[in-house]
């Protein structure tokens, strides 16, 4: 993926990063403090690629031939980031490494730089070699845990086998990907590849022969294994593939392992699959303390934004609105919550109205939403991603929203700001959602939306980890910071009072009664994001931080513009009532009068709810003959009354039966009534008579037969028929 050419800055010696010192032994640890001081754009915040490293490429021994150097000054790497410059000798000197860094750091290029470099001098391509090579032959094998990810590293390995003019080809393997499996495996064995780069899953299919019966690619002269992310491969279950895909490839190798943490999962993979690696950890230097560290570039700014749970939505709108023509990327945890607001913040800005916008301009705000999660479809995973990556925010602000999918080493060019909903369920996923942004030396902005009172703990939290935050500034309507007052209640000094900033919940009623009552698709959304969401939010690993007693489920309710509740056992009965007069006081009676907007969708709905009615007062009319036919008669009754009366019994089994019957009697009674209503309301909501065209004959079949709905079909022809 192409840079920007970097820009050359002079700076102050005493400000410069610290050399690192690399030891010639192997299994020692090299570790690089580095200073990297927060480059600062006045002129715009989307700033380039700068040159705040260390060294040159002609700096790095062994030396790396003129083709290498000459493509990677074409790219716009000028200088080499501290994780480079470390690990890339090692490589080269056919050592293994395990390398902790920070993400961002530009771990991608600190292993395929030495991969190719050794293939060029190891596995030479040529005339003769040609001859004596297997078709099927692979020499390295790069292991991504996602495919977007293996995506990205395959494009820059590309890009510099084209530059530095090598015949050595590269395939790549991940699964998910829409082609046939047993067709690419053939293709994989006929023609080869010197580099393979692919999923653990697909990786394992293909060199332990599950796909077509045998291994599709031979191993034995491999020379490179690179393991990137290693801790989220054993995270995401990855484990036993790995071991598999180690046992299928020679021992004498150079083998790779990049991971931002080191955990027991990690050191155990280390002890196993690595032969006395050089352990190489880059750390940050933090400016503003002395001598402290952190696990962050300098040049990324972490803020928190203490909010109610039903201004969330508010503050991003207005964030957006203030800062246009910028990347955005909104993490949920959840694919629910991903696909519902995906569909709430396309609707919102293809129909904006500006409600929290400067009053000066009344055009329309250009703003592109995606959308990216595990649950996609792949090509629609592969076009979200591209179309992405390759908008221009010169001319378009975008926003992508997703789960951690797209939290760990994906390298999204030019984007300006992360905001995460809520603090992700897994801690160690937070660097790393922050981390999407101020890459390889660029500034960039992340925020945490924490809820008032226990979640603020979070801030101590994460600085005990070595992530320090910082506050920002509740944004009001006009765009504006706001600053409390001193006599403000120390409750909402951090924010204004509900009364105070009134268009913050005028939005929510906005998008309620614009989209999620008028559209059953973002309704029924609505509710599988919220319950989804709070049991996500029960699983948190921090959970004395974020303690599900102390949530305000009807506040995060509203906060997810819902028009009615689910039925939860976390609710108790009176939290619908509470909910309905305090926030929300819906417009319609009857939530399933609320239709698709696809015609074809809301015509099999109506059916299927005509059914579900029909077989309700179906049941309803069995139960009132049952209860008839079984009921004693007048005389009987008379007799057993007269019994039970002279032997002072309290029986009631006559009394019971009679319920019974006048309970089914009212039920038929209120169902055929039900069935009248909502089958006129629905029919006359039918925006097109065309559109149901035998809609008649299917309703003169199914509810003909009920009571108090043959008027129906006359009700809805009368209608149409005017």
């Amino acid at each position: 993926m192409k840079r920007k050419n970097s820009t050359k800055t002079q700076t102050d010696p005493s400000k410069r990063p610290k050399k690192i010192q690399q030891s010639q032994n192997e299994g020692e640890s090299i570790n690089s403090k580095l200073d990297l001081s927060l480059i600062q754009n006045k002129s715009k915040p989307r700033a380039s690629a700068v040159s705040t490293y260390t060294e040159g490429w002609d700096q790095i021994r062994p030396k790396l031939s003129d083709k290498m150097f000459n493509a990677l000054q074409e790219l716009g790497y000028e200088k080499t980031t501290p994780v480079q410059i470390a690990t890339i000798p090692q490589l080269l000197k056919e050592k293994d490494v395990v390398v902790e860094a920070v993400t961002g750091s530009g771990k991608t290029l600190a292993f395929v730089v030495p991969l190719l470099e050794l293939l060029d001098k190891k596995r030479p391509v040529n005339n003769k070699t040609a001859q004596k090579r297997i078709s099927n032959e692979v020499y390295s094998i790069i292991i991504s845990p996602t495919r977007e990810l293996a995506q990205q590293i395959y494009k820059v390995v590309l890009q510099l086998l084209e530059l530095t003019k090598s015949k050595h080809t590269a395939s790549l393997a991940i699964g998910g990907s829409g082609g046939n499996e047993v067709e690419d495996a053939v293709e994989l064995a006929k023609n080869g590849a010197s580099i393979l780069v692919g999923t653990p899953g697909r990786l394992e299919d293909i060199i332990c022969g599950r796909v077509a019966g045998k291994p599709a690619v031979v191993c034995k002269n491999l020379e490179v294994l690179i393991m990137d992310e290693a801790d989220r491969l054993l995270d995401m279950g990855f484990e036993s593939q790995l071991k598999m895909i180690m046992s299928m490839i020679p021992k004498q190798r150079r083998t790779g392992l990049f991971s931002a943490t080191m955990s027991e999962a990690v050191t155990e993979l280390i002890r196993t699959g690595l032969r006395n690696p050089a352990k190489i950890t880059v750390k940050v230097e933090s400016n503003s303390l002395e001598g402290s560290e952190q696990k962050t570039p300098e040049t990324l700014s972490i803020k928190y934004l203490v909010c109610p749970a039903d201004r969330k939505l508010a503050q991003i709108f207005r964030l957006v609105a203030s800062n246009p023509l910028q990347k955005y990327i909104v993490y949920f945890s959840t694919c629910a919550a991903v696909d519902y607001f995906y569909k709430l913040f396309s609707k919102y800005y293809g129909n904006i109205e500006k409600i929290n916008a400067p009053s000066t301009d009344d055009k329309k705000m250009d703003v592109v939403v995606s959308s990216l999660h595990g649950q996609m479809d792949p090509k629609r995973r592969k076009l979200t991603f591209e179309k992405f990556t390759q908008l221009d925010t010169a001319l378009t602000t975008a926003i992508l929203i997703c789960t951690d999918v797209a939290s760990r080493g994906l390298d999204i060019p030019d984007v300006d700001c992360v905001i995460q909903w809520e603090p992700p369920t897994d801690p160690k996923a937070f660097p790393h959602r922050c981390g999407r942004t101020a890459r390889a030396g660029r500034n960039g902005l992340a925020i945490v939306f924490l809820n008032p009172g226990r979640e603020e703990t979070y801030i101590e939290f994460m600085r005990i980890r070595k992530i320090p935050m910082s506050r920002m500034s509740y944004l009001l309507a006009d765009l504006t910071p706001y600053q409390p007052s001193s006599t403000s209640d120390p409750q909402h000094e951090l924010y204004p009072a509900s009364s105070d900033d009134p268009q913050s919940l005028s939005i929510l009623d906005h998008l309620r009664n614009s989209y999620v009552s008028t559209d059953r698709d973002i309704y029924e959304k609505s509710i599988k994001a919220f319950v989804s969401s709070v049991k996500s939010y029960q699983k948190h690993e921090a959970s004395y931080i974020f303690s599900f007693k102390h949530l305000d489920l009807l506040t995060v309710a509203n906060g997810y513009s819902l028009i009615s509740l689910p039925k939860m056992p976390e609710f108790k009965s009176d939290d619908y009532t509470t909910f309905f007069t305090k926030f929300y006081k819906p417009n319609i009676s009857d939530f399933d009068t609320i239709p698709y907007l696809d015609k074809p969708r809301e015509k099999a709905r109506l059916l299927k709810l005509n059914q579900k009615y029909e077989q309700k007062a179906h049941f309803a009319e069995k139960q009132r003959h049952k209860a008839s036919d079984s009921a004693p008669s007048d005389s009987s009754n008379a007799k057993a009354t007269d019994k039970h009366s002279a032997n002072n019994s309290n029986s009631s089994w006559s009394n019971n039966k009679l319920k019974k019957l006048k309970r089914a009697e009212r039920l038929t009674k209120k169902l055929n009534k039900a069935v009248a209503i909502e089958r006129a309301r629905s029919l006359s909501a039918s925006a097109d008579a065309s559109q149901v065209d035998n809609i008649d004959d299917v309703l003169n079949r199914k509810i003909g037969g009920a009571s108090g709905t043959s008027s129906l079909l006359s009700v809805y022809n009368t209608k149409h028929s005017k």
